[in-house]
């Protein structure tokens, strides 16, 4: 059994702009970022207060066992889970899990290390253990959510939740699944602060004050944030017959690898350019037809350009007319930013508006498209989206979003 379309049943967050679906609607609707800047360490984009309210079902014991990355999975996957209205005591074995993420329980692994290091193993603190490893969040959600169907983890830099997604999607679409859960999560972690200065340099980039301007005039590298996106996704059929109510469509996600040094990303406009190509090849758009792309920008000068480039390339004379959002704003660069990035487009679709590009301040004019800016959205005038992701590593993603 094969099924033609996937769609959105449900969203779930956690991040600086909001710990819930509704406050980052409000955030999109006005441009607000809730990211904030702490101490000494001037990019430290913090989550801010730590989501603990989880409802009925998760014991203090439980929670004991979750670290700050699986309690900010757990939070966002309930909230979609309940939108979803998916019922995990039955049909569990048709109901799945993947997970993107880039450093899982980073800051627990260093917990755990440092103390076996300075003291032994045998001092070392075994519930830690289990959210040390890359699968950690996903073995934990599973659990948590009751899911028995297909289980898997992306565990890559950029892409992960792009990857997760193209997963989730192939799974049901192969009908080996009836409903995916689809969670991206990251925290700012001590180890995480320092590959963010290995990987500026790499980049040869100069980040003196710590701010994420994707697109803007002044921007001067990508500095990482914290948060959990989740998807709920489901073949049109079974959210049908359900009675289930459908958010959005979720196209295929279009891939490609590139090989470049450890830490950065392609610099080639035309790979980019191909990615996008093909994914709306794939759905039968024109540029024309798009209502925004959400582009993958982070604040990096070059990257930044060298995305703009595959911009003006893939929308030709539409360059100055199809709006172009840089969503990162609201939550920092993040391995898995594909899965929030993609719940904060379907929340523009529901909502009708393009949002503005948070933290861009004034627009790069040299880049040749129309970024949104400001704290007021535009009208959305077609409800089909394309998000664009890149990954220090090479990876490259296009996924395409439309109204149901």
């Amino acid at each position: 059994m094969s099924v033609d379309r996937v769609v959105v049943t449900g969203l779930g967050c956690a991040c600086a702009s909001g710990t819930g679906i509704e406050e980052l609607r409000g955030s999109l609707a006005t441009g607000h970022s809730g990211v904030v800047i702490e101490g000494e360490d001037r990019a430290a984009w913090k989550l801010g207060p730590e989501p603990v309210t989880f409802g009925k079902g998760v014991s203090k014991m439980a929670l004991r066992r979750l670290d700050k990355t699986m309690r900010m999975a757990l939070h966002a996957a309930r909230q979609a889970v309940l939108q979803a209205g998916l019922d995990t005591s039955e049909e569990r074995h048709r109901f799945g899990l993947v997970v993107g993420t880039g450093f899982a329980g980073s800051g627990t692994s260093l917990e755990y290390m440092r103390t076996d290091w300075k003291d032994g193993p045998s001092l070392a603190n075994p519930s830690l253990f289990p959210n040390t490893v890359p699968n950690g969040p996903a073995g934990q959600l599973t659990i948590q959510l009751k899911l028995r169907g297909p289980l898997t983890n992306f565990f890559d830099a950029g892409v992960a939740g792009e990857n997760a997604v193209a997963y989730a999607r192939s799974e049901i679409v192969a009908g080996n699944a009836d409903a995916m859960v689809v969670c991206g999560v990251d925290e700012r972690s001590e180890p995480v602060v320092a590959l963010e200065s290995v990987y500026a340099r790499a980049a040869g980039e100069r980040h003196p004050d710590g701010l994420l301007r994707p697109f803007g005039n002044a921007r001067s590298g990508a500095t990482f944030g914290e948060a959990a996106g989740v998807l709920v996704l489901e073949s049109e059929a079974h959210a049908r017959a359900r009675g289930a109510t459908v958010l959005a469509e979720c196209g295929p996600v279009a891939r490609r690898a590139e090989a470049t040094p450890p830490g950065t990303r392609s610099d080639h406009p035309g790979m980019l350019a191909a990615v996008a190509a093909a994914a709306l090849l794939e759905r039968g758009w024109e540029p024309a037809d798009l209502g925004f792309v959400s582009a993958a920008a982070c604040g990096s000068p070059e990257f930044d350009r060298m995305e703009a480039a595959a911009l003006r390339a893939i929308l030709a004379g539409t360059a100055t007319m199809v709006p172009v959002v840089a969503l990162k704003g609201y939550c920092g660069e993040l391995s898995s930013s594909g899965v929030l990035r993609a719940v904060m487009a379907v929340l523009s679709l529901e909502e009708g508006f393009v949002p503005p590009s948070a933290r861009v301040g004034v627009v790069d004019a040299e880049l040749g498209l129309s970024v949104t800016a400001g704290d007021a959205p535009r009208p959305l005038a077609r409800g089909r989206i394309l998000q664009l992701g890149a990954g220090a590593g090479g990876g490259l993603t296009a996924l395409t979003l439309s109204r149901p």
